[in-house]
């Protein structure tokens, strides 16, 4: 999957990355694809990562944090 958002955010797709952050099943992806936009200069993927930094998940915390 990680090369897949790679792509996306390659080709600039700050909606397709969007859509797998709010919509994957897997939170890994989620995080993933608000790191592309984070990358992409889209705010909505810095204000994922920042809720992500409140989980009680250590898993979700330290990977979003990391990020």
């Amino acid at each position: 999957m990680r090369s897949q958002i790679n792509d996306l955010v390659a080709m600039r797709d700050a909606e397709a990355l969007f859509e797998l952050m709010t919509e994957d099943d897997e939170w890994i992806t989620q995080l993933d694809a608000a790191e592309g936009l984070v990358k992409l200069g889209d705010r909505r993927g810095y204000e994922f990562l920042l809720t992500a930094t409140m989980s009680d998940d250590e898993a979700i915390l330290e990977v979003a944090q990391e990020i």
